[in-house]
């Protein structure tokens, strides 16, 4: 891949915010470029490349969101239908909210768990219906249609997607997504990994400074919806680069019509901080100019995912430091202040 203008400032930032490997990747003006700093793992000492799998956390969550819209487009979902005509055993704990909650609730965050609802403690092997069905005891927040981002959201959406597939998650989101885009670093949490891959490990520092292994809360199967894909940073930007070409694959398969990609992207509604919030990404900025991002915050891996196709410029960012949010803002304002305000050729 060729560079984007990042490579002298890229070890500088590892370096000051003291981080095990960083990674970027972008595409503008039909140009990939992907570079990396550091390494994967530190025992064994592993280099970090375009290659190296993370953990996307919840980017996955756009995954997720891209899968309900096909199927509604193909006709095998109403998003603003009730989650209890696809679900009959759907609960929460307010009884009318269990009655009126659609998909697009759930999609939009506007469903009506708090904030801070977790998702439930289940052992590492529990299926997805079993996280759905503990959702009875989950905090909310009413009235539905106030934005509240919560992770347990999208294990319901999953969980529609299994039951309107007849499929694992897991195997709906190979079979209509991921494999047709070609990931092949696609694998979810607790997969096996394939031979030659290397996957970055989540690091937190000790306070003599010294890199210790993440060891704080991991999930088990069912948070495979809402937080649990893992790919290659090259096929993370292979994904976005999907968004950039209107729903079409790099082998010209078209997976969304147009209206179904507008209704993917188009903000809906905004957040306490003026945010748009679309199905799948959350919009900084004006509807037409704006940028589509979404984070990852999980298991010491910091990310972030963000596309803006007016400029047809998507990129990726992630780093292996529990600490390391502001290493990635820095990169992402760099990125972005060396963009040009318009799109090629304007």
């Amino acid at each position: 891949m060729s560079s984007f203008p990042l490579t002298p400032a890229l070890a500088t930032i590892a370096q000051a915010h003291r981080l095990p490997g960083l990674a970027v990747a972008t595409h503008w003006q039909a140009t990939a470029s992907a570079l990396t700093y550091g390494h994967a793992a530190l025992e064994p000492l592993t280099p970090l490349s375009a290659d190296t799998v993370f953990p996307l956390g919840s980017i996955t969550k756009t995954v997720t969101a891209t899968l309900c819209v096909m199927l509604a487009e193909r006709g095998h979902l109403d998003l603003d239908a009730p989650v209890q005509s696809i679900l009959a055993d759907f609960r929460v704990a307010d009884p009318g909210v269990s009655r009126h909650v659609t998909t697009r609730h759930l999609l939009t965050h506007t469903a009506g768990f708090d904030a801070q609802a977790p998702t439930p403690p289940l052992p590492q092997d529990a299926a997805l219906a079993e996280a759905v069905a503990a959702l009875h005891l989950a905090p909310q927040r009413t009235p539905v249609g106030e934005y509240s981002y919560a992770d347990v959201n999208h294990l319901v959406a999953g969980r529609i997607i299994e039951v309107l597939t007849g499929q694992p998650y897991e195997q709906a989101a190979h079979r209509l997504l991921l494999g047709p885009l070609g990931l092949r670093s696609a694998r979810f949490l607790h997969a096996s990994e394939e031979e030659g891959t290397t996957t970055a490990r989540g690091y937190t520092k000790t306070l003599d400074g010294r890199w210790q292994p993440y060891a704080g809360v991991m999930y088990g199967r069912y948070i495979a919806p809402t937080g649990g894909l893992c790919l290659s940073v090259s096929d993370t930007l292979q994904y976005l680069t999907f968004v950039l070409r209107g729903g079409v694959t790099a082998h010209g398969q078209r997976l969304l019509g147009e209206e179904a990609l507008a209704e993917l992207v188009t903000p809906r509604l905004r957040t306490p901080r003026g945010d748009g919030v679309t199905l799948a990404w959350v919009m900084t900025g004006e509807a037409g100019t704006g940028l589509l991002q979404q984070r990852c915050s999980f298991g010491g891996i910091n990310g972030v995912a963000f596309v803006a196709p007016e400029r047809q410029f998507a990129g990726v960012i992630f780093n292996n430091a529990f600490h390391g949010l502001r290493a990635q803002t820095q990169v992402m304002q760099l990125l972005l202040k060396q963009l040009p305000a318009e799109g090629p050729g304007a």
